[in-house]
């Protein structure tokens, strides 16, 4: 609970700019109840290259809800990081 009463900062394209080289893979269950699939739409538009997963079906945690699909997509996701990076 506190962590939810904690003052929130606003996030803008400028405050993620730092980021936008790195490679982020975001996972997303479009079900979400408690943040809807727009915010991660937004996400993966303010972070050019960002891969984003949206699963169909999953709601808030798609790594506890489908934990074979999204650890095999971050498996993925980090096999592709390290040939970018490696060659």
């Amino acid at each position: 609970m506190q962590r939810f009463a904690s003052p929130r900062r606003e996030i803008t394209a400028e405050t993620l700019a730092p980021l936008r080289s790195i490679p982020t893979l975001i996972l997303w269950g479009k079900e979400d109840a408690l943040i809807p699939v727009s915010a991660a739409r937004w996400l993966a538009g303010a972070l050019p290259g960002a891969t984003l997963v949206v699963y169909e079906g999953i709601g808030h945690l798609p790594q506890e809800e489908a934990p074979d699909r999204s650890a095999a997509d971050v498996a993925a996701f980090l096999e592709a990081a390290g040939a970018r990076s490696s060659g």
